[in-house]
């Protein structure tokens, strides 16, 4: 528990990868480590965590100490929060969440994350349309939730488009060259040579 309380002070979280292990040595230094925590398997013990949790195997007093700490009991939150973070880095570089397929923000695969999270808002489309046209909906596995949707628009409405990709790439890089401040980071400018050799084009 010791580890856990560190981790949160420093990251203000509990959302540990699997594989984190307390540093040791130079990393440990000046950052609160204890020479004592160096090496312990952090991730693999909040893995166990969950899983005691998901057995019914924890008592409800560590229960509430670890959610104080922000504890996320099940992995697939874990794995849409993070995914989230990198979208919201990737697009506070890009200036928007068109990322393609292969884009990677500080080694997560966010254009990976966010190819599934259109395919699960198309899914949630689908069931909707259904259901308005009093069909019936098996489940709604697989789907995106109004709650995640939205936190996607917050960082870019047009995130899960209904027409080109590389129309709205360009729309971006042209409102960033009407902008006072005509500066145009090169990941912008190859997104949209990219469309324009690919036949997507800036002229409409």
């Amino acid at each position: 528990m010791e580890a856990a309380v560190i981790y949160n002070r420093l990251h203000g979280d509990l959302r540990v990868p699997f594989a984190y292990r307390v540093p040791e040595g130079k990393a440990a230094e000046g950052v609160g480590w204890p020479a004592s925590l160096a090496g312990f398997p952090l991730g693999q013990w909040t893995a166990d965590a969950r899983r005691f949790y998901a057995r019914g195997d924890m008592d409800e007093y560590r229960i509430a100490q670890l959610e104080k700490l922000g504890m996320v009991w099940s992995r697939y939150d874990v794995a849409w929060e993070e995914g989230l973070t990198a979208a919201r880095g990737w697009a506070a570089e890009a200036g928007h969440l068109l990322a393609p397929t292969g884009a990677v923000f500080q080694g997560a695969a966010v254009g990976i994350w966010l190819k599934n999270a259109r395919a699960a808002a198309r899914k949630a489309a689908e069931i909707e349309q259904r259901r308005a046209e009093g069909l019936p909906v098996d489940s709604w596995s697989g789907a995106l939730s109004p709650e995640r949707r939205e936190q996607l628009e917050d960082i870019d409405p047009s995130w899960c488009l209904t027409w080109p990709v590389t129309w709205q790439r360009c729309f971006h890089l042209v409102r960033m060259h009407l902008s006072p401040v005509r500066h145009c980071p090169p990941r912008r400018a190859r997104s949209c040579a990219r469309a324009r050799t690919s036949g997507g084009g800036c002229s409409r």
